[in-house]
């Protein structure tokens, strides 16, 4: 979407399409919680790098974080990349100034978190042809990283920003045999691998391999 933006007329049109495409992003790879990303500023709670292959900060205050405590990530090199050439080429370009705010709807303020909410469902249901909020991608996030590692409730726990573990637990470990059969299938596949490393011949002393001796037949007589 961002591309797409690019080869637009610099626009209310194009912006949108383009923060749609940037919130995505950043649901995708830090999984805050849509009021958050919403309210996302420069220097203030998103500290961007100055480089496309470093992670950029992402602090946000108790105020603003739902358990009260405050809430520290980092944004990953291939996301950071993305939030710069969107400064740059379109946010920036658009303001005609410094932006403050990720989301600048363009008057110097944020976009609701509803808004920026309503234009990811917008372009999922285009794109899809199925409507994704924006806090649906948290759940989209928690759940690919305990498919991927089963039982890592306390990394998706801090992952998640909660302030107890019982929380992430109640709320996705409930039953999923198909996430076990995955697991076990796993296992089976390194166990057939482990199989099916061929057999090396013992070493002599000598540190050579040693040759079968021939049997010897006596001839029938």
């Amino acid at each position: 979407m961002l591309a797409e933006a690019e080869r637009q007329p610099l626009s209310a049109l194009s912006l949108a399409k383009a923060q749609a495409g940037i919130a995505i992003c950043i649901g995708l790879f830090v999984g805050l919680r849509p009021a958050n990303i919403a309210t996302l500023a420069f220097d203030e709670t998103l500290f961007l790098a100055d480089r496309n292959d470093q992670e950029s900060l992402i602090e946000l205050p108790g105020e603003v974080v739902k358990n009260g405590d405050p809430f520290a990530t980092v944004l990953a090199p291939e996301a950071t990349a993305l939030v710069r050439r969107y400064k740059d080429k379109i946010l920036k370009p658009y303001l005609r100034k410094e932006p403050k705010f990720v989301f600048d709807g363009g008057k110097g303020s944020p976009k609701p978190a509803t808004t920026l909410s309503g234009l990811v469902q917008r372009f999922t249901k285009r794109r899809l042809g199925i409507e994704i909020s924006l806090h649906q991608f948290r759940h989209i996030d928690a759940n690919i990283l305990l498919d991927e590692h089963p039982g890592a409730y306390e990394s998706a726990s801090q992952f998640l920003g909660h302030k107890n573990r019982r929380i992430t637990t109640d709320f996705y470990a409930g039953p999923n045999p198909a996430r076990a059969a995955r697991l076990h299938a796993d296992t089976m596949r390194k166990v057939k691998a482990s199989l099916s490393v061929p057999h090396k011949p013992k070493n002599s002393p000598t540190g050579q391999a040693t040759k079968p001796r021939p049997h010897n037949r006596r001839k029938a007589r």
